[in-house]
């Protein structure tokens, strides 16, 4: 699992956003997106709501070595994530702004 902990308010208002509408673009994409399992709640010890997700295995970007092919398949991949992301129309996104 991994805990995504908010150190800002500004940050944590995007909690229930992210809860509501991850599981909602799953079924748009051919990639992995992180998949909530649980919203924590503020506490004496903890100040801000926080997420717990499902884990995706892989290897961060930055200790990649990127090398010609790679990186032509790293930008096919990210074109056609960007694609499906911005080609979802039934899904009613959160408006922008801090809540």
């Amino acid at each position: 699992m991994l805990i995504r902990m908010p150190t800002a308010e500004s940050y944590a208002l995007k909690v229930l956003k992210e809860q509501e509408l991850l599981p909602k673009l799953v079924a748009h994409l051919s990639v992995s997106i992180p998949a909530p399992i649980k919203m924590g709640t503020p506490s004496a010890d903890y100040p801000y709501p926080f997420s717990i997700y499902k884990w995706l295995p892989g290897d961060s970007a930055d200790t990649l070595q990127i090398e010609g092919k790679t990186l032509e398949l790293i930008a096919s991949q990210l074109a056609r994530f960007l694609k499906e992301l911005q080609g979802i129309d039934d899904v009613s996104g959160p408006l922008p702004g801090a809540a």
